[in-house]
């Protein structure tokens, strides 16, 4: 049937497709190093699902080279999203022991040639891939976690603004790999010749069609990567800061009176090097006297006295809109000033102000 057909293929079509656009989008150069993963990973989808597709095409009991590509391909597609995600959470480009990784699904698919080549059969291959599958999608899927939630954190300390800087969307596709995974050990155990040529296939196919769609979407629009931390924060000697200053008490009262005085929360770009020299101090001491003292982010805090300077807006005589009172509290959009009042205050300004005013 051409409908069950077309099943077969779509995930190989959205891989490949997704493969020639980052390497069209990074002629002449690969503008980040994320970029060169994401590549590698699209790269060995589409071989996967090309060894899919041949496999559902061809006449039952036949076994061939694209049985090989998809057995290699299939330990080493998750082990490349967790590079990716490295990659994309390391400020330097990965070091070589670091693609060790992919060392299961490389010696299988060398293995599977051998066994197809000398045998005729790859049932070793299908017993090794069984084993190994699950394995290599729990270090994957654990160590990206771990990375990301690190990236995220190290944001929320240097940065007022974490917009478009986090990874959240990145976290949704995390748990879509997941439940991919949990469907991948099943399908592994079941085996592909269980779907037959049934319509069956066409759950698998699309799930899988739409997650890795949205991987190749989400990593290809993404315009902040732990490199850029790396531009606005050199990694060179802070200056030390004054004896007068060293209590981190003492700091962390110090900064609360800056903060006010100066309304520096109304810079919707402040970064902790700018709170640390307004300070007279480092950003190591003040990052210490936010954690340590107040129990906060760097950008919690700052946000802190944006979210209270809106609350004096909201209950002034002018009037503002509310495109307005986030500007003037130093928000760099409406959808983020909404998304932080409600984070902090458990409601809607709009909400707030109806509850304060009776």
């Amino acid at each position: 049937m051409f409908s069950i057909s077309l099943f077969t293929v779509l995930p190989f079509i959205v891989c490949l497709e997704w493969t020639a656009i980052i390497v069209l989008d990074n002629i002449g150069g690969w503008k980040k190093f994320d970029r060169k993963c994401l590549f590698f990973f699209m790269l060995a989808c589409s071989l996967l699902y090309l060894g899919h597709a041949v496999h559902f095409n061809t006449p039952e009991g036949g076994v061939g080279f694209t049985d090989c590509l998809y057995a290699g391909m299939n330990l080493m597609v998750y082990p490349l999203f967790y590079l990716y995600i490295k990659q994309l959470t390391t400020p330097v480009k990965l070091k070589r022991p670091a693609l060790l990784a992919t060392a299961p699904g490389l010696l299988v698919f060398l293995f599977s040639v051998f066994e197809l080549y000398a045998l005729g059969k790859l049932d070793v291959t299908h017993t090794l891939n069984r084993i190994l599958f699950p394995f290599t999608v729990v270090f994957s899927c654990i160590g990206s976690f771990i990375c990301i939630r690190r990236h995220d954190s190290r944001v929320y300390e240097l940065y007022s603004n974490t917009e478009a800087k986090t990874f959240g969307p990145l976290l949704w596709l995390m748990a879509l790999m997941l439940v991919a995974s949990v469907v991948s050990i099943g399908l592994n155990h079941i085996g592909r010749d269980f779907f037959g040529q049934s319509l069956i296939l066409a759950v698998p196919s699309l799930f899988y069609s739409a997650v890795l769609f949205a991987i190749a979407y989400v990593g290809s629009h993404i315009s902040f990567a732990a490199q850029d931390a790396v531009i606005d924060f050199p990694d060179i000697p802070e200056p030390e800061a004054p004896a007068e200053i060293g209590s981190l008490v003492g700091l962390a009262s110090r900064l609360d009176s800056i903060m006010a005085e100066r309304e520096l929360y109304r810079q919707p770009n402040l970064k902790i090097t700018d709170l640390a020299e307004a300070a007279a101090s480092n950003r190591t001491y003040v990052s210490k006297a936010l954690n340590g003292i107040k129990g906060l982010s760097f950008s919690d805090y700052v946000n802190g006295f944006r979210i209270a300077r809106a609350k004096e807006l909201l209950l002034s005589e002018n009037n503002y809109t509310m495109s307005v009172i986030a500007e003037k509290s130093g928000f760099l959009s409406d959808t983020t000033f909404y998304r932080q009042f409600k984070a902090l205050t458990g409601c809607t300004p709009t909400e707030w102000l109806q509850s304060v005013k009776g």
